[in-house]
């Protein structure tokens, strides 16, 4: 009796470990969009592997040829505390783990997976039970992995029912569309360009926020797409070639923009060439009648143009020496209201006004400026309604906290927009400008020495850098001292919570803070198992 109540209790110990371990892996997993290979990368990067469970098992083993039922008594019951003592991925961490259906038939299907698994373990005699245990700990991250793979028939079935439904009821309010795609600025120039043509042409659907991938734009059409819309400009996000080839099938485009080819996202791609060929889906997507409005500044976006010329091919930007840009926008100047800039289309110039800073965000105006007029706005209206623009959530966004100015531009930072928030902040009149974030990602070999060239240039213009987390430590920190920072005047913090410490003990009336990115729990956080 005593053997099967012992026993008993241990595996109830272990299940409600797993319960819980399941749910902490399963939110990386869904930060990784449930890529199983993506995810494995991250936890072997990370050594994601248990360590608290399976050390208080080995204990307890060792322990048990000589206390055998105390030691499997304390041992359930450290197992037990460790599951109650973990917290709760769902609610907590800045990307807490949201149960959609998606999610919870993970969840479930990696359970049954682990139950399946303890039915043979159950066979073994108890001397080696807690051996089968702690190999199982460490293979629960597999349980996901395998369970993705089990669902992914279903999961297929489930994705292309809802696209055609979406394809159903795209098609019956038949919009014009304008695709948008590039390495930087596509959410930004979306929004200006859907406010203008909704302010100034005919009613107008665009997804909210940075919604890109087929299906966060099959859910925007389902619930949101309404009866009239005239025009539907739509973001289209790039993961490898074919992606938006994929998003071109849902929402055919009639026109589209290129907002330009960096290196963002650059290890998913591998190099700048084939960034330039997933973009480019969306340029070969568009008919020869259409309009195709590209980023004459950069070198990619003008390939693009070159090899899929239209009916209407235009490019926009600010150096205009080889006299070539349909649109572009001579100078600007940062006031503490935003942005006044002297635009030029078709052989007027004109002068106006945003509560947008930045180049890149004056970049993003002048792309939907241009579609829009293609589109035949009167320029004197698009501009109106791009005095009127509001800046996207944490996108150089100023904020101003009794007499400390901050710079939130917090969202998926690139090397463009991060020496241009730079500038901003410079123009900002403060006591001390400080820098806090934890650098970019996604840069494969280019990311030691982005961060390395982004530090010198900060140390020009900033007072204090706090680096958050690890990830780009090293470069950055290099980068700051070779630009003359002094090493006092670096704090380095282990997550952004800390480093919101660290930043209001050093924070003084008058200064001004440029908040640079914040990466999820995946790249800033130590996760310890």
């Amino acid at each position: 009796m005593i053997y099967w109540t012992s026993l008993t209790f241990f595996l109830l110990s272990c299940i409600l470990f797993t319960i819980k371990r399941l749910l902490r892996y399963l939110r990386y997993l869904q930060q990784e969009e449930y890529s199983p290979g993506r995810f494995l990368h991250w936890v072997w990067q990370h050594r994601a592997f248990d360590r608290r469970g399976s050390l208080v098992l080995l204990l307890m083993g060792l322990c048990f040829p000589f206390f055998p039922y105390l030691s499997q008594f304390i041992g359930s019951l450290c197992i037990i505390g460790i599951s109650l003592w973990e917290e709760d991925p769902r609610k907590k961490g800045k990307l807490r783990l949201i149960m959609t259906p998606r999610a919870q038939r993970i969840y479930f299907a990696a359970l049954s997976v682990y139950f399946l698994m303890q039915v043979p373990a159950l066979l073994l005699s108890q001397n080696l039970f807690w051996v089968v245990q702690i190999f199982l700990f460490q293979l629960t991250p597999l349980w996901l992995v395998v369970s993705v793979s089990l669902l992914s028939w279903d999961e297929s079935r489930r994705q292309k029912k809802l696209i055609l439904e979406a394809k159903q009821r795209f098609a019956e309010t038949s919009p014009y569309v304008i695709g948008i795609t590039g390495s930087y600025g596509k959410t930004s120039t979306k929004d200006a360009l859907g406010n203008i043509l909704q302010v100034a042409l005919a009613p107008t659907f665009w997804p909210e926020k940075g919604v890109n991938t087929p299906m966060g734009i099959t859910r925007e059409i389902r619930t949101k797409l309404f009866p009239g819309a005239e025009y539907a400009v739509i973001e289209m996000g790039a993961y490898g070639r074919g992606s938006i080839k994929r998003l071109c099938a849902l929402t055919p485009p009639h026109a589209g923009i290129i907002t330009g080819i960096g290196i963002a996202h650059l290890d998913r791609f591998g190099d700048q060439q084939t960034i330039q060929r997933a973009k480019g889906e969306l340029a070969q997507a568009i008919p020869e009648e259409g309009i195709l409005v590209c980023n004459g500044d950069n070198p990619g976006a003008r390939n693009i143009a070159k090899d899929n010329p239209k009916a209407q091919t235009l490019l926009y930007g600010f150096d205009n020496k080889e006299n070539d840009l349909d649109c572009w926008i001579s100078s600007a100047d940062t006031t503490p209201n935003g942005s006044l800039f002297t635009l030029h289309w078709k052989e007027t110039s004109y002068e106006g006004t945003t509560p947008l800073l930045g180049t890149p965000a004056l970049s993003n105006i002048a792309a939907a400026f241009t579609m829009a007029c293609a589109l035949g706005t009167q320029p004197e209206f698009a501009l109106a309604a791009i005095a009127n623009l509001k800046s996207v959530n944490n996108r150089l966004e100023l904020h101003k906290d009794e007499e400390i100015t901050y710079l939130k531009d917090a969202y998926n930072s690139n090397p463009e927009g991060f020496a241009s928030a730079l500038e901003v902040l410079s123009t900002i009149p403060a006591k001390s400008r400080i820098l806090m974030t934890p650098g970019m990602i996604e840069l494969a070999n280019q990311n030691y020495e982005q961060h390395e060239k982004i530090g010198r240039k900060a140390a020009q213009v900033c007072d204090l850098a706090i680096i958050v987390g690890t990830t780009n430590r090293e470069s950055l920190t290099r980068g700051l001292q070779l630009g003359g920072m002094p090493s006092e005047k670096i704090v380095h913090t282990q997550n952004r919570d800390q480093a919101f410490q660290e930043l209001h003990s050093h924070l003084e009336a008058g200064d001004a803070v440029l908040i640079e990115n914040d990466l999820p729990d995946l790249f800033e956080t130590a996760e310890k198992f």
